[in-house]
């Protein structure tokens, strides 16, 4: 594996590992996670039936961006 090196001060080395060490993770793996976006995952969402129409429709999770219908029609308008 590549080996990735940068200039710190010893102050700042020490508050570095420090971190470090307080979230019990190495060194390298407490930098990846500093300088690294997470991944961005898919949302997670379940069907459901409706009982009054017998439909299935998503169920989104909290905290989920609303999808309303002027966005929609703002996709759709040159769909043919």
């Amino acid at each position: 594996m590549p080996k990735f090196s940068f200039k710190a001060a010893s102050a700042e080395v020490a508050r570095i590992r420090s971190a470090a060490r307080a979230k019990r993770l190495s060194l390298s793996e407490y930098l990846r996670r500093a300088a690294l976006p997470p991944a961005a995952s898919p949302l997670k969402f379940t069907m459901e039936l409706d009982r009054a129409t017998g439909l299935s429709h998503a169920v989104m999770p909290a905290g989920a961006p609303v999808l309303r219908s002027a966005e929609v029609k703002r996709v759709l308008a040159d769909f043919p």
